[in-house]
């Protein structure tokens, strides 16, 4: 007998209890499997010994657990837990990111749950909880006044350029920013208390800016100071003391530093990207389905400035509502820096980087819904190990499609495919580090 206690116990046929597997701790028990042997005799009703196949057991939370029935005679509850042999995914995935120098895929769960994966060959490195944040419990019908756990969940993830950060939102606002190789938490902020939507980095890491349910855009911002060397510390006993958080990474906490937040839109944003302009300067815009587009000054924004706004807020569209935005990677013969932005009408628009006038309007991928994410592919040279000119752009809609368009975005439907990629809705898109 098995079940959501996560024990697997043997009865004789008399119900009486024989043997118990019930430090498994993989969780409720959904499925178990015999080995294919011999069954054991039960001629003798009065066996003293438990002899039963090895099994299989697999639970709710996705862990596959090899147990040998000569576990039963172990003393040491650490000895009967068995062997872990599959671990899957045990909720939803509202967000992946993979690693932009390594073949490392992380994939976020609704449980709370980080898992690092090498992609290639298909193994779990590292698995890391951010779920278990406790408050006090205000029910007044609980007779006792133990802490409950509260499931945070995560929304968003995303690694720096330089591979240093994963930056990790949660549904309840808060921001975290881990070591990319451990998954431990380095700094950790809340600007507000919606839904984290969006998490940008810029080229060079230096800025991250975050868009969330309530219509704000905030920005952060990396100061370099003391990279590569841990705090000075005076004693051992400091070791001790010192919080699990900042022990786990030799990057000072203090290294980032809020600059603020502006309510950029009056409706929910859809897009939010950074950009390297032709003369270096570092450029990021936002869209809104209340049809605007917003461009920060990323020089004039700080501290004490919080987030400055380029120029006023741009209407893009009359009746149509965007859904994403992008800038156009710059190909051969380019004389400017465009951003497109795709609306629910299945129709591209690229506007002027400098005037926000319009360029050009061309036909969508119409396989599916409306566009809600567009990714340039990198295009990686194995034999120099440098990126060049994308070539080809990702995107995916709401529900079911996800495809590849080839640049430049002219509308010729032959330069386009999509395919059902799943069966419902589309939670996240994220492209390897060479573009495979």
């Amino acid at each position: 007998m098995a079940g959501a206690d996560g024990a697997v116990r043997f009865y004789d046929f008399t119900i009486r209890i024989v043997a118990w597997f019930e430090d498994l701790n993989a969780g409720p028990v959904t499925s178990v499997s015999f080995a294919a042997s011999s069954s054991p005799s039960f001629e003798n009703a009065e066996q003293p010994e438990f002899s039963t196949p090895d099994f299989t057991v697999g639970t709710s939370t996705s862990y596959i657990i090899g147990v040998e029935s000569a576990l039963f005679a172990e003393i040491e509850p650490q000895n009967r837990r068995g062997a872990l042999l599959v671990q899957g995914i045990g909720d939803e995935v509202p967000a992946i990111a993979s690693h932009p120098q390594q073949d490392r895929l992380v994939i976020a769960c609704h449980d709370g749950t980080l898992q690092l994966w090498d992609y290639v060959s298909r193994t779990l490195l590292s698995v890391q909880n951010v779920a278990n944040a406790s408050s006090n419990s205000s029910n007044n019908n609980n007779n006792n006044n133990n802490e409950q756990t509260l499931t945070v969940r995560p929304s968003c993830i995303k690694f720096d350029p330089t591979g240093r950060f994963l930056a990790v939102s949660t549904a309840t606002g808060d921001l975290m920013l881990s070591d990319a190789d451990s998954l431990q938490e380095v700094i950790s902020f809340q600007s507000g208390n919606a839904e984290i939507t969006f998490l940008e980095f810029s080229a060079d890491g230096e800025f991250l800016a975050v868009a969330d349910a309530d219509h704000y855009v905030a920005l952060y911002n990396f100061k370099p100071t003391g990279i590569g060397a841990a705090p000075a510390r005076e004693s051992p006993e400091e070791d001790e003391d010192e919080d699990d958080n900042n022990s786990a990474t030799s990057i000072p906490p203090t290294s980032w530093e809020y600059l603020g937040r502006f309510n950029s839109h009056t409706s929910t944003i859809t897009g939010l990207q950074f950009a390297t302009r032709e003369d270096g300067r570092l450029a990021l815009v936002s869209v809104a389905e209340d049809r605007y587009l917003v461009e920060y000054d990323l020089e004039k924004s700080s501290f004490e400035n919080g987030v400055v706004l380029r120029n006023d807020p741009i209407r893009i569209e009359q009746t149509a509502i965007p859904t994403s935005c992008m800038w156009h990677p710059l190909l051969g013969g380019d004389f400017e820096d465009r951003i497109v932005t795709a609306n629910n009408e299945f129709k591209f628009k690229q506007w002027n980087a400098d005037n926000k006038s319009c360029r050009r309007t061309s036909l969508c991928p119409t396989f599916g819904g409306p566009l809600n994410s567009m990714t340039p592919l990198p295009t990686l040279n194995p034999e120099t190990n440098a990126y060049g000119p994308s070539k080809y752009v990702v995107y995916s809609t709401a529900e079911k499609v996800v495809g590849l368009m080839k640049l430049p975005l002219d509308g010729n439907p032959s330069k386009a495919m999509g395919l059902i990629a799943h069966p419902t809705a589309i939670s996240s898109v994220s492209v390897s580090r060479d573009g495979r």
